[in-house]
């Protein structure tokens, strides 16, 4: 077919378009790897799918999903987290798997991601199957697994992880030296997956207690069940639950409402080996926790995004619990804290002192020295103010008794001046007609009785003088020192 032909059955159309919808198409294909590259080839960011065993919420998964978070916090470019919940505690692996696989297949088409986390084991047995399809070439690093089966890794060459081991014998031991007397040991364990999984690593350490205690499973229980097994329990008697996802019947039951139950219907310690359980009633144990699952996978897949390959990483096993235990429980029950393996954590103790931040002590303890210091001074300052004025009182009694004694004195001295007036006239009016009578009558009686007269009248002369000195003083007085009588 010649050119003409094929342009006659092809329609003519402009080849930027075309080559703009090819780059397009690419793009969506690799949507990843163009995100994951720079213009100068460098890598600028990682892309890493997250798939739970269970659902969001589940404070294992959480605290899985926490770890994860802070421990890329390390990885040397950022990590963009996706995260998927499979939903699948207490439901059969054999019927679910395939619709979750199309489900995926559908969510994931086209989408590449640089690494896949595996949490808990049916997250970690769905990608053993599914993992080439959806996945492929695709490395993975697993967490929260109990015992990654060896067939299950066969052939699996990009995969590693984090191995949840948990310190069943420890726990036994700690609960039977805290309770010296204890004969009998009742494990509550249910069907499903994780259920039949912990049977296993159970079975693996009960020989170790073969004549101390006898050991009895409560297997497949139903919430009545558990419930009239866990009133009946002789003193002698604890409890160890392990998971209580379902019944026999296949009843699924959400993980902290049946945890729950258990620890209040039962009337000996409950004790576990996982911290999501504490808060919930049981009295403690030797615990694992979700958070150092998530951070160690952190790690192994960094390794990994830096270059190193998956099967040459070993497993991580050295994940250490600690024992924690639940003070309310423990004064329910009656166990001293002192009794505790060294080390022992207690949680919901009741704080003797109330924490308060460093800064707002000291900044109280300032407010309070300064507020006593101001009131001391204040109370001086009262104390001086209130003698002042007790003494201004006495000054102003002294003052007033000073001026009625000079108000009396002045009246005094005006009494003696009008007095004195009148004596004066009285004398000097007489002695002036004694004067003229000597006059008149001449001789020898004239003369004595002139110098009787011109005596008497100096005498006057200075009582006048006085008189007059006298008015002077007291003018002086009302001027300057008046007063009220």
């Amino acid at each position: 077919m010649n050119r003409e032909a094929l342009s006659r059955i092809l329609p003519r159309r402009p080849a930027l378009p075309a080559l703009i919808l090819l780059f397009l198409l690419a793009l969506q294909a690799c949507p990843a790897a163009a995100a994951a590259e720079n213009g100068d080839g460098i890598r600028s960011g990682y892309n890493v799918l997250v798939i739970h065993s269970y659902h969001e919420g589940f404070a294992w998964s959480d605290s899985i999903s926490s770890g994860l978070r802070d421990g890329f916090a390390a990885a040397p470019q950022p990590v963009d987290l996706s995260f998927a919940y499979m939903d699948s505690a207490g439901i059969s692996p054999e019927g679910y798997f395939p619709v979750l696989y199309n489900l995926y297949r559908v969510e994931y088409a086209g989408k590449r991601f640089d690494l896949v986390i595996a949490a808990d084991d049916n997250a970690f047995r769905f990608l053993s199957r599914y993992h080439a399809d959806l996945f492929p070439e695709v490395p993975v690093v697993f967490c929260g697994v109990n015992d990654p089966d060896s067939a299950i890794l066969d052939g699996w060459d990009e995969c590693t992880g984090v191995v949840e081991e948990v310190s069943l014998r420890e726990t036994i031991d700690a609960a039977l030296a805290l309770q010296p007397g204890v004969a009998h040991l009742l494990v509550v364990n249910d069907g499903s997956p994780d259920g039949i999984a912990n049977k296993k690593r159970l079975d693996a350490i009960l020989p170790v207690f073969e004549g101390t205690i006898d050991i009895a499973y409560l297997a497949d229980p139903s919430p009545a069940g558990v419930q009239s097994a866990l009133a009946g329990l002789s003193d002698d008697t604890i409890v160890l639950v392990m998971t209580f996802w379902r019944d026999a019947g296949g009843q699924y039951y959400p993980w902290d409402a049946s945890i729950g139950a258990i620890a209040a219907a039962s009337r000996v310690p409950v004790y576990s080996v996982w911290e999501h359980y504490l808060d919930l009633g049981i009295t403690g144990g030797k615990c694992i926790g979700g958070y150092d699952q998530g951070t160690a996978a952190a790690d192994l897949a960094i390794r990994i995004l830096r270059g190193e390959k998956a099967s040459s990483i070993a497993f991580v096993r050295d994940i250490k619990s600690r024992f924690v235990f639940d003070h309310a429980a423990l004064q329910r029950f009656g166990i001293s804290e002192s009794a505790l393996p060294v080390g022992s954590e207690v949680i919901n103790r009741p704080p003797a002192i109330i924490p308060v931040d460093i800064r707002v002590y000291w900044g109280t303890i300032a407010g309070i020295a300064i507020l006593v210091l101001a009131i001391a001074l204040l109370g001086l300052s009262l104390r001086r103010q209130q003698r002042v004025e007790r003494e201004l009182r006495v000054n102003r009694e002294k003052l007033r008794a000073l001026a009625m004694e000079q108000h009396r004195a002045l009246e005094k001295i005006e009494e003696n001046l009008e007095q004195m007036a009148i004596l004066n006239d009285h004398i000097r009016n007489p002695l002036t007609v004694i004067v003229g009578l000597a006059d008149l009558q001449g001789g020898e009686i004239r003369d004595p009785i002139l110098r009787q007269a011109e005596e008497i009248d100096r005498i006057v002369n200075r009582l006048d003088v006085g008189w007059l000195e006298s008015e002077k003083i007291r003018e002086f007085l009302r001027k300057h020192y008046p007063t009220q009588p």
